[in-house]
C-alpha cells in the first residue's frame, strides 16, 4: 500500500507521516508500541530505499539518497508529544529487544537523546514491564557503543597494522 501511496509514510512538509494525532506518533512509534520488529525493519527499508524517495519526488540519485537520509533520521529521533520519546526510548521501555535491534543498527539513530524526565534510553530499559534479566541485557548491549578496531594489511609488510579504535558516535580523526 505505502509503494502505491508513498503520502502514507511521507507527508507533504517532508515529515514522517503523524498516525496517531494526540501523542504525535509515527509509524515507527507505533510499531514500537506493539513490539513489531517486522513493521519497523519494513518502514526503515522503505525509507532507505531511493527508488521509493524517487516514486515521490522524482529527484536525482544523490537527492534520493539525501532526502532518505534525512527521513530516517526524522522517523528514528523524532520525540513523541507527550513524553517527548523516540521511538527507541518506546521499544527500549517495553522490552522490545529486536526493535531495538532494528534500530540501533542504523546510523542515525541517536542512542543517546533525552526525553521529558532527562532520561535516555538505557536509563528505561524494561521500566514498563516485568524486567525480564535476558531482555534487560540484551536491550542493555545493544544500546552500548561497539569500537570497532581496525587491522590494516600492506602487501609490502608481513606483519599486519593495527588501528586506532572509532565507533560511529567516536568516528577516527585524522
Amino acid at each position: 500500500m505505502i509503494w502505491e501511496n508513498p503520502r502514507y509514510l511521507i507527508s507533504n512538509g517532508d515529515m514522517p507521516s503523524i498516525l496517531q494525532e494526540g501523542a504525535r506518533y509515527n509509524a515507527l512509534h507505533v510499531a514500537a508500541r506493539k513490539s513489531n520488529a517486522d513493521m519497523a525493519a519494513l518502514i526503515l527499508d522503505t525509507i532507505a530505499d531511493t527508488k521509493f524517495i524517487q516514486l515521490l519526488y522524482g529527484d536525482c540519485l544523490e537527492n534520493s539518497r539525501q532526502r532518505s537520509s534525512i527521513l530516517l533520521d526524522l522517523y528514528l529521533n523524532m520525540p513523541d508529544k507527550g513524553l517527548h520519546e523516540t521511538p527507541l526510548h518506546i521499544a527500549s521501555k517495553l522490552g522490545a529487544t529486536r526493535v531495538v535491534e532494528v534500530f540501533v543498527n542504523l546510523p542515525e539513530c541517536k542512542k543517546y537523546q533525552l526525553n521529558k524526565e532527562k532520561l535516555t534510553p538505557v536509563e528505561i530499559i524494561c521500566s514498563r514491564q516485568t524486567p525480564y534479566a535476558s531482555a534487560t541485557l540484551e536491550i542493555k548491549h545493544l544500546l552500548q557503543d561497539t569500537f570497532f578496531v581496525p587491522v590494516l594489511r600492506s602487501p609490502t609488510q608481513d606483519q599486519p597494522e593495527v588501528g586506532l579504535p572509532f565507533s560511529t558516535t567516536k568516528p577516527l580523526v585524522r
